[in-house]
């Protein structure tokens, strides 16, 4: 057992969405870059070692990274004057049930001038969890490519095209969105390949097929999805920031995704199953496809 699981990542799905910002070695052969290597992580723990967690933790977490940078803001240094501090951006692979607690906290630290990203959830037709689900919240759904497999193999020794007309998918895990409830963009979020240790190293991704235990996977879900999102609010933060100044905030660059994605106009696809070994047909309304896939060139080109 781990004598420190209370500070380390015992499960694997928080180093998994950390390498989709900031990438991963695959053993000593090569690195496969991030969304935006160059950042600086903030790992903050808010679920247990089994996996779940209270509300409470999830409040208490964004309450901590929202208050440093407050009093980052306040202090100032010799580098950085009062007011002028790098912009922090919570990235958020983690809902549940709506809590005011929580509302509360978001709502705090988006006055402070924290940017926040959530993966919309796994639920399907059930609808978006929270805090995905707040209206003032960017909230990500997944998309796939319907390349991504073939009875040659898989995704990641093939060519994606440049253009994406009718070469996009949505899962069916992926959560659509109630009434009341607003999703903004659709990133990768099926069958990404990362590092994913919680039964501790054994093979690369050649064996994911078969379901054994990897060090490198394929895995699915909004938690990959919602990393990539907050990887391209970091690039443009970083342009934004380059005259000196932070010109952007939660609502404005919320805008600028949703105006530049790429909009699905399609709802159905083909997609050959590997597990199967067929090909499965899936089907979306618009409640899953907000206003389409991210496009970190367009936002970023879009940044004065």
């Amino acid at each position: 057992m781990n004598k420190n699981a209370w500070e380390s990542d015992s499960d694997g799905h928080g180093m998994a969405v950390t390498a989709v910002i900031l990438g991963f070695k695959v053993y000593n052969l090569y690195v496969v870059d991030g969304v935006s290597p160059g950042v600086k992580v903030i790992p903050v723990k808010v679920i247990g070692n089994q996996g779940w967690g209270w509300t409470s933790d999830l409040a208490a977490g964004i309450y901590y990274i929202a208050k440093l940078f407050e009093l980052e803001k306040l202090s100032g240094n010799v580098l950085n004057p009062p007011g002028i501090v790098n912009p922090v951006i919570i990235s958020l692979s983690v809902g549940g049930p709506p809590s005011d607690l929580v509302r509360e906290v978001i709502d705090y630290a988006i006055e402070v001038g924290v940017f926040i990203v959530a993966a919309a959830g796994n639920e399907g037709t059930e609808g978006m969890v929270y805090p995905a689900a707040y209206p003032e919240v960017i909230s990500v759904g997944a998309v796939g490519w319907v390349g991504q497999f073939s009875t040659d193999g898989w995704w990641r020794l093939a060519d994606v095209p440049e253009d994406l007309e009718g070469q996009l998918y949505i899962p069916n895990f992926s959560s659509r969105a109630l009434e009341g409830q607003g999703l903004d963009v659709l990133a990768p979020g099926a069958y990404i390949v990362l590092p994913y240790t919680p039964y501790g190293a054994a093979h690369p991704p050649l064996q994911a097929i078969k379901a054994v235990p990897s060090q490198y996977y394929y895995l699915s879900g909004t938690s990959f999805a919602a990393p990539h999102v907050s990887g391209v609010v970091a690039l443009a933060l970083q342009k934004d920031l380059s005259d000196g100044r932070l010109d952007l905030n939660q609502s404005v660059i919320e805008g600028l995704l949703k105006d530049k994605a790429f909009k699905i106009t399609w709802y159905n696809a083909t997609v050959y199953d590997p597990v199967v070994r067929g090909y499965v047909m899936y089907s979306w309304d618009d409640d899953a496809l907000g206003s389409g896939l991210v496009l970190a060139d367009k936002v970023v080109e879009s940044v004065n």
